[in-house]
């Protein structure tokens, strides 16, 4: 069954699709499988408040709707296999691709791809998942921040149709989703992928600079980093790679 070919919206130029699909939840056909997608973001946001940088054109922008059935408590599920999703296209471009969390995939030290996952939850339950997703794909010239920003272009040397970077996408997504529905657990494979794991690193921690090794995030979200020889746990909120 092809969920995410039925229900689709594009837009030459829009705020958010995130934003566009929150709009929508009222509607009766605010349902798995509606993709919103556009050429252009004018308010493209990111995690922690940050904005998406993305050119007219150049770029795959969209929001997707699933209905997860989740207990809250295990949200971090959808980050898995979202994430695990972005990678699995990626890496069958020959990309070397791996996650960093939260919510940014990252390609030889430079980060391709974004996700923005806003819920909405009715007595504890996860009933509707907006997955905003953006992966540079044609774009070649960036602004300055901490972490670099890369694209598919820059590492193939050459024009990828963002139609078709699309239609993996959503293919690897409903995949994945089948997976979660069959009951299978992605926390192996999910840190696996993990961006510097097992590698010394420097990390800011509740406003203080560590020197750790990123181990493991559990199934719940928890960020497990040995430091000076010793296992600590941190929400994700509290901590974030430093560059």
């Amino acid at each position: 069954m092809l969920l995410f070919k039925k229900n689709y919206l594009h837009f030459n130029e829009i705020e958010s699709t995130n934003d566009y699909a929150f709009s929508l939840k009222n509607k009766f056909f605010f349902r798995e499988g509606l993709i919103i997608s556009t050429d252009y973001q004018i308010n493209g946001k990111g995690t922690r408040s940050k904005r998406w940088e993305s050119v007219k054109n150049q770029n795959l922008l969209l929001s997707i709707i699933i209905e997860p059935k989740l207990k809250i408590s295990n949200k971090f599920i959808i980050n898995q296999f979202i994430s695990l999703s972005i990678v699995d296209v990626l890496k069958s471009l020959d990309l070397n691709t791996k996650i960093k969390f939260p919510n940014d995939i990252i390609v030889d030290d430079s980060k391709i791809s974004g996700t923005l996952i806003q819920n909405i939850v009715s007595d504890s339950i996860i009933t509707h998942s907006i997955v905003g997703i953006g992966i540079n794909v044609n774009q070649c010239i960036f602004q300055k921040y901490n972490l670099s920003a890369t694209s598919i272009f820059l590492h193939k040397r050459k024009i990828s149709s963002v139609k078709d970077i699309k239609c993996m996408l959503i293919n690897k997504i409903e995949q994945r989703l089948r997976e979660y529905r069959s009951g299978k657990n992605f926390t192996k494979e999910y840190n696996k992928e993990l961006f510097k794991l097992n590698q010394q690193h420097r990390f800011l921690i509740r406003n203080h600079i560590e020197i750790g090794i990123l181990k493991e995030i559990t199934l719940e979200g928890k960020v497990i980093v040995k430091i000076k020889n010793k296992l600590n746990s941190f929400f994700m909120n509290d901590i974030k790679y430093l560059f």
